[in-house]
């Protein structure tokens, strides 16, 4: 096959191959549909719950034809400069390979998600001088980190107070993010990792131990804090549970935790869908 010359290239194939997709995709996709485990009311859009739905669906031409874009990967995790997927995570694993500095251990001790989201300030962040860059290097599209496995959320969150409009940089990271880039003819993009399979699996039950050694040895790192422990602090009024979850072990259902995930990416999409008000 040739690869976009001649009479069936690429676009052609990928077009075809799209269209046997969505031709063997369920009828009646388009309209709402009820799910009695999600309480934000009646879903609606294109896709159902399954994959032949998901597999239907078709990159739009623009993709296609983007041959590049940049994706800033930048909320609190980024604060320890560790260069590490999950450093936060990381702060409560007594062996993680983190330097030892006073910085990084005053985070780790029984505060690491709260207080990276606290020093994240974002003071010498120029988003205009960035996407100007990325435009002239050529990008066609620019992505923005929405929320990371530490379940903060970079934008105004109707469903989770831990954000960035609350602590922090006290602004709304994606939405400017978003503005920028469109002023700038960028298409934009969303990613959210706050997935309930890793997160809630992975990340937040490391939340609920103590150290093993040293001198904070047995004290409860912040994933157990309850009310008597919060009051007087900069953070008093904000419940860390919604932040780290209810104590849990790795195998551990939570349905509230998904429902959450769901009523968090809606909002996401309303807010800063194409024509939304946001911006």
């Amino acid at each position: 096959m040739s690869r976009g010359s001649g009479s069936f290239g690429r676009r052609k194939f990928l077009a075809g191959s799209a269209g046997l997709l969505a031709a063997g995709s369920a009828p009646g996709a388009q309209g709402g549909y009820a799910d009695g485990s999600f309480a934000g009311g009646e879903i609606t859009g294109p896709f159902r719950p399954y994959w032949e739905s998901l597999k239907a669906y078709r990159y739009p031409d623009w993709f296609r034809d983007a041959k590049f874009g940049i994706w800033a990967h930048w909320s609190p995790q980024c604060v320890p400069e560790q260069g590490i997927g999950t450093p936060v995570a990381c702060m409560y694993k007594a062996a993680a390979n983190i330097t030892t500095t006073s910085r990084h251990t005053a985070i780790r001790r029984n505060s690491a998600i709260r207080t990276s989201a606290n020093i994240w300030r974002a003071e010498n962040w120029n988003p205009e001088e960035l996407i100007r860059l990325y435009a002239k290097t050529g990008a066609r599209y620019f992505v923005a980190l929405a929320n990371h496995h530490g379940n903060f959320d970079c934008w105004d969150s109707k469903y989770q107070p831990w954000n960035c409009v609350n602590v922090g940089p006290k602004r709304d990271i994606v939405g400017t993010w978003r503005q920028v880039a469109r002023a700038h003819g960028l298409r934009f993009g969303i990613t959210y990792h706050g997935t309930p399979g890793r997160v809630w699996r992975e990340f937040m039950p490391v939340r609920y131990g103590s150290d093993e050694t040293g001198p904070m040895k047995g004290v409860p790192y912040d994933g157990v804090l309850d009310e008597s422990r919060w009051q007087g602090e900069w953070w008093d009024g904000m419940d860390p549970q919604q932040l780290n979850g209810r104590p849990h072990g790795k195998d551990d259902p939570c349905p509230e935790f998904v429902e959450s995930f769901l009523l968090r990416v809606q909002d996401l999409i309303d807010q800063y869908k194409p024509g939304s008000s946001v911006f």
